[in-house]
């Protein structure tokens, strides 16, 4: 197998935004036959309220295609305009256990004791911090000699506040002189530089959980790298529902099945059935439909995640714990038995709807449905006002 350096163990983001726009301007007008000129007013557009996109997200959505109207166009958000989006569906003032959710070692414990199926933690390295009976590795050594010594393999290591992968390894064992770790990638790494880099990297906490067993039918489709689904909940008046479903597969040589990593792909699903709709890999002006699994073969339109039914209910039973959040995303993987939580988030990104769907989260049927959740929160925070005036 091939060595890796200590800096790139753990998953990194691209440093490349996709090139130089001027060069992205050319591509794309090129592509499309739409005039530099006329992208880059839509540009300027795209930068203002509601949407506050910057030029590359302008191109990995394909906005210059000239089958969208403007007001098509408008309803798609960048980055800080989905950030921007979440705050009103799950405003501060009400949903203050926002930290508690970033935690994955305490938002996992809490899902495990109400008997919850979620992921399994092995160890957390925590420099200043305890947690209960649970191993606590507090330094380069402690990492060693856990991974060397008491690890159940195979392990996944992940921040304990981090998103969109950053920071995630898969480690599949140790080779058979107990000094180098197998990653999930192919590639190995010296035991000792992983420490290091974890102690050095993320000294606020990291977490080592034991890989999750996928369902046989997703594993003989997609491969043994776990995908999960993507479900993002929305609760309009009392109880939680899906919004939308999405499922992220891994390319067999990643770690984590982030949309962002080269070669992973992304699936529209229907919320109702679990069934592939569209698969995608690639961004922009590197976009590919597929048809098929580029390892496995097997046609990607038509497939249906199995036990959808509690893959879906994993997801409103959790929501439902977290009432005052008016939006929470999930991430599930899909078990032999259902449903696995492995984490949520408060402010899920919606480029994974707009790039798999090719609508804007804004259009009007969502933005109705917004509209619904928001009115609905304003009448919790009227209610909780009037109960705080009673109590003092």
């Amino acid at each position: 197998m091939a060595d890796i350096s200590m800096d790139t163990a753990l998953v990194e983001k691209e440093s490349a935004k996709g090139g130089n726009v001027s060069g992205l301007v050319a591509q794309a007008a090129k592509q499309s036959g739409v005039s530099p000129f006329k992208m880059m007013r839509e540009i300027m557009m795209m930068k203002r309220a509601p949407c506050h996109m910057t030029e590359h997200e302008y191109f990995e959505f394909q906005l210059y295609d000239p089958s969208l109207s403007k007001e098509q166009k408008r309803a798609f958000v960048g980055m800080d305009g989905s950030f921007k989006l979440n705050l009103k569906l799950a405003p501060p003032r009400l949903t203050q256990m926002r930290g508690f959710l970033r935690d994955k070692v305490v938002f996992t414990g809490l899902l495990r004791q109400l008997g919850l199926a979620t992921t399994e933690t092995q160890a957390v390295v925590a420099v200043d911090r305890r947690m209960g009976t649970m191993p606590c590795l507090r330094s380069v050594e402690d990492i060693e000699r856990f991974l060397r010594d008491q690890a159940r393999y195979p392990l996944f290591g992940k921040p304990v506040r981090g998103s969109r992968a950053l920071g995630t390894v898969g480690i599949e064992g140790l080779d058979e002189a107990g000094q180098r770790l197998r990653l999930a990638n192919g590639k190995t790494v010296a035991l000792r530089a992983l420490a290091e880099e974890i102690i050095t990297d993320f000294p606020e906490g990291y977490m080592f959980q034991s890989r999750v067993v996928q369902h046989p039918d997703i594993a003989r489709f997609a491969g043994d790298s776990v995908g999960t689904v993507r479900l993002v909940t929305v609760i309009e008046e009392d109880t939680p529902r899906v919004l939308y479903a999405l499922w992220k597969i891994p390319a067999p040589t990643s770690m984590s099945d982030n949309y962002w990593q080269a070669g992973n792909m992304l699936c529209r699903l229907d919320a109702a059935t679990g069934e592939v709709q569209a698969c995608r890999t690639g961004k922009g002006l590197d976009t590919q439909w597929l048809d098929t699994h580029p390892a496995t073969g097997l046609p990607l339109q038509g497939f249906r995640i199995p036990n959808w039914d509690k893959v879906v209910a994993a997801a409103l039973d959790a929501h439902a714990i977290f009432p005052v959040n008016g939006m929470l995303g999930w991430d599930i993987a899909v078990g032999p038995e259902g449903g696995i939580v492995i984490e949520t988030n408060a402010n899920p990104g919606h480029e994974f709807y707009q790039l798999s769907t090719g609508r804007g989260i804004l259009s009007p049927d969502m933005q109705a449905v917004f509209d619904r959740v928001i009115a609905r929160n304003e009448r919790v925070t009227d209610e909780l006002n009037r109960l705080a005036r009673e109590k003092y």
